[in-house]
């Protein structure tokens, strides 16, 4: 009895203290988002979209930062038991306005309204490269409603730039090197009066780039810009190197890349990296702009890609005897420079990136190097992976050569697996065998390798650039000596999504096949898409993506993610017949089957469901629409379900059938209109076509009496 009371007492005592944190005014909104991202740089529509948390400004500091990852982890700041009733939001054109209580841009004024998100930009109309600060405060109540509306404090300022918006904003020129090289360096040195009061760098390429000022790397990014269909878009990133710069003679410099599946989605089958690069730059209050033109040079570099396809995705070669130390900085032309030539871009709009950039979020050590033989070695990280081999090579002699093979992998014996259910063999297309001193290894390599020539110097270091491997093993074949365990580690890479959910429970079990499974999509959502397998094909299916979705949003901050994946999957689509692909973006398949293509119409909403993103909901509709009724609807003649022709309308192998399509396949295939059309029909309610809504679902309906 003591227990119990002692319980209700310390039960009475916290809600005291929480029903006073309910009602204090110690409250501010924090975590200040612009088109879901935190003060992003290179924003590209023209009314930008803000939101907010309410947190207790009480916490430290430090607790903010520990926490400022997320989006959601801010909600554990909110005082419980308070609604906002009101927000008012300030725009300036510079810092100190805003400080004044200014909002020369925009001020909203008291607007009676819950919404803490989606609150889109009101004010004056924004331009190129303009930066805008701003910050809201907000009025709450009690939900018992027994006070008044009061209002928090400021928020803390945030701010967020604008990109380029129109073409003849590009003062830059499209260029290529000369000759056909997979990775080439670029530069341009420029002089300068005075460090810039304001530098900004926007970077439009047809492949990956890495941008340097005078010899430093402006960003974390990797493996970047976003994969995008290239023969409608291209993507281009925003820096401020404003701190990079100084008087006097500076230069700029940017490493290509082929990048990922860019030689599909051009006609010519040999394509060299494209360029248009931009500093605008502000020095003592006048403009000054340095571009990509004919007077930048080129050199070929040290590394060099091979054709991506399927079971084809190595293999990268780096050859350090090509290495030209300073290539990046004033003064640094060693080496046969040659004049770049522009390029008349034809096709692709310029977008901004709007998902977040692919980066290095962990690093593994090695847990175990196993000699299997003279001058080769195994190298073994605990965990399979997406991302680079960072090694610390030992003295070798200019042109000795090693070669890394990396393998998600290692069979028990040459043949394959043996099971409680029998035997697994192997899939020969994807094996490599060696001969270790206690026979024959095999491992599933899918062909990924890397291969790097030495310049004889001391202190080289491998690391892959622009192609990435997905693996848990590395077999080396010409070390002369088994790496150090500190001399080896494994760096994961991927799109850079914050947490924001978690699960645990009293089941081990249980809690391991979550990780396991979020681990696997964090190994999937690469390049501003997902891709079915980081080894093999590296193609966003639609089929495959669909049963992720959830798991990641309820996971992983994936809103900027798909939006900018939607984009894709408009992009492919033919607006004459509806008909989308298999995957997205660089679709050259010229099969649709139906629960692919219905990307189209499952991402958009998803997006809306999840993030309330009407105004992407209202940008794919008609597409979404298209998809159904002219595309599928267009194998079923007089609207029933017995299709004419057309790609299958479900899975394309099963254990049973095999590759033939299996027994159901035109239930399943019916079912899935179905599910479209309540998509569609939900899609239409949110966007107030109510005509829309009704047509749909006399259609539902009908087609659930003819299943």
């Amino acid at each position: 009895m003591k227990q119990v009371l002692m319980v209700v007492m310390l039960s009475l005592v916290w809600s005291g203290t929480a029903m006073a944190g309910w009602f204090s005014p110690d409250i501010e909104p924090a975590s200040l988002r612009c088109e879901y991202h935190e003060s992003p740089l290179g924003i590209d529509t023209t009314q930008p979209r803000l939101a907010w948390l309410i947190a207790d400004s009480r916490l430290s500091n430090a607790d903010l930062n520990s926490r400022k990852s997320t989006f959601e982890n801010h909600q554990s700041q909110i005082p419980r038991g308070l609604r906002q009733t009101a927000y008012q939001v300030l725009v300036a054109s510079s810092e100190a306005l805003l400080k004044k209580n200014k909002g020369d841009l925009w001020d909203s004024g008291k607007v009676e309204s819950d919404q803490t998100i989606q609150v889109e930009y009101g004010g004056k109309p924004l331009v190129s490269g303009m930066q805008c600060w701003w910050k809201v405060k907000v009025w709450t109540v009690s939900l018992s409603g027994d006070r008044n509306p009061e209002p928090s404090s400021w928020s803390k300022s945030a701010s967020w730039t604008m990109g380029l918006l129109k073409p003849e904003d590009w003062q830059a020129k499209w260029v290529k090197p000369q000759d056909r090289t997979t990775s080439p360096w670029l530069r341009k040195e420029f002089t300068l009066d005075a460090v810039p009061e304001r530098a900004t760098a926007y970077v439009n390429v047809k492949g990956y780039c890495d941008l340097f000022v005078n010899g430093v790397k402006v960003s974390e990014d990797v493996l970047s810009p976003a994969v995008t269909e290239y023969r409608r878009r291209t993507r281009y990133n925003t820096y401020d190197i404003t701190k990079y710069l100084r008087p006097g003679r500076n230069c700029v410099g940017a490493w290509m890349g082929i990048g990922l599946w860019y030689r599909r989605g051009e006609s010519n089958p040999d394509p060299v990296p494209l360029a248009r690069i931009q500093l605008d730059m502000t020095v003592k209050g006048k403009p000054v702009v340095v571009g990509t033109d004919a007077s930048w040079s080129w050199l070929a570099s040290t590394h060099t890609e091979h054709w991506w396809d399927w079971n084809q995705n190595g293999r990268e070669e780096i050859d350090m005897r090509c290495d030209v130390p300073g290539w990046s900085e004033a003064g640094g032309t060693q080496g046969d420079w040659k004049p770049v030539v522009e390029h008349p871009e034809r096709t692709g709009v310029a977008t901004a990136q709007s998902c977040p950039p692919n980066r290095i979020t962990k690093v593994f050590p090695l847990v175990k190097c196993t000699v299997l033989s003279t001058n080769l070695v195994e190298l073994d990280f605990g965990t399979n992976l997406n991302g680079w081999l960072k090694l610390r090579l030992p003295q070798l002699k200019s042109g000795d050569k090693i070669t890394m093979h990396f393998a998600d992998k290692r069979f028990q014996t040459p043949g394959g697996d043996n099971t409680p259910i029998g035997h697994v063999g192997v899939f020969e297309p994807s094996i490599k065998r060696f001969t270790a001193t206690t026979g024959k290894v095999a491992y599933q390599t899918m062909t990924q390798r890397a291969e790097y020539i030495s310049a004889g110097k001391a202190g080289e270091e491998y690391c892959a650039r622009f192609n990435y491997f997905s693996f848990r093993y590395v077999i080396i074949e010409g070390l002369p000596t088994p790496p150090k365990s500190e001399d080896a580690q494994a760096l994961m890479i991927e799109s850079d999504l914050k947490p924001v959910g978690s699960f645990e429970c009293s089941n081990e079990l249980l809690n391991r096949i979550f990780e396991v499974n979020l681990w696997t999509i964090r190994c999937l959502n690469f390049g501003g898409y997902m891709v079915d397998c980081p080894h093999r094909e590296r193609m966003g299916y639609g089929a495959d993506a669909q049963t992720s979705i959830d798991t990641q949003i309820m996971n992983l901050d994936a809103a900027a993610f798909y939006a900018k994946w939607v984009t894709d999957w408009l992009d492919i689509q033919n607006r004459e017949t509806g008909k989308t692909g298999n995957f997205a973006p660089i679709n050259d398949d010229p099969a649709c089957w139906f629960l692919w293509g219905g990307m189209i119409d499952v991402l958009p909403w998803k997006t809306y469901l999840y993030y309330g993103d009407r105004r992407l909901l209202e940008k794919s509709y008609d597409q979404m629409a298209l998809y159904l009724e002219k595309y599928v609807d267009g194998f079923y003649p007089g609207g029933g379900i017995e299709r004419k022709g057309g790609e299958t309308g479900s899975d394309w192998v099963t254990p049973v059938s095999g590759m033939s399509p299996p027994p159901g396949t035109e239930l399943l295939a019916n079912c899935y209109r179905v599910y479209l059309l309540d998509l569609l029909a939900k899609s239409a309610d949110a966007l107030g076509k109510t005509d829309d809504a009704k047509r749909y679902r006399v259609r539902i309906n009908s087609l659930r009496g003819l299943i």
